[in-house]
């Protein structure tokens, strides 16, 4: 958390609209860490997370697929995913089988509203965070100028 939080003070991303946690897992027989980046709308009124709207990135290292991040937007239960992976042929079969995802949404109550398949380097956090304010339709920090 404390490289994090330098990176945030770095690039003067509001630390508070965010929250970042990394979560040990074992996949398969293979330790790994999933990061997982949660943006906290600051126009909400309560102060908790609100899982009906949510927008969250998660990544993980997959022995088989690689680097996969995974943006998530829920609102309602209605959800919609984007994926960016590290190979080509990973977005490809996430493509193809991206209709299992739909069954699978469907069966646990959520509709998926699209996916999105991408073949991108992997996230520094402060990409993850501006994936998320993006996703979130916030201003980034930028320059503009009228001349």
């Amino acid at each position: 958390i404390h490289t994090v939080r330098e990176h945030l003070t770095d690039s003067r991303l509001p630390e508070n609209r965010f929250i970042y946690a990394q979560i040990p897992l074992t996949i398969g027989n293979r330790d790994s860490t999933a990061e997982l980046f949660v943006y906290k709308n600051p126009k909400s009124s309560v102060s908790k997370l609100d899982p009906d709207n949510a927008k969250i990135l998660l990544a993980l290292d997959l022995e088989r697929l690689g680097h996969v991040e995974t943006l998530i937007s829920v609102r309602g239960k209605e959800l919609s995913l984007g994926f960016c992976s590290e190979r080509a042929e990973t977005a490809d079969l996430i493509r193809r089988d991206s209709i299992e995802l739909y069954e699978v949404m469907s069966s646990v109550g959520y509709k998926l509203t699209g996916t999105t398949s991408e073949v991108e380097p992997r996230s520094t956090p402060e990409n993850a965070m501006l994936r998320l304010l993006l996703a979130a339709n916030e201003p980034t920090l930028g320059l503009d100028i009228a001349v």
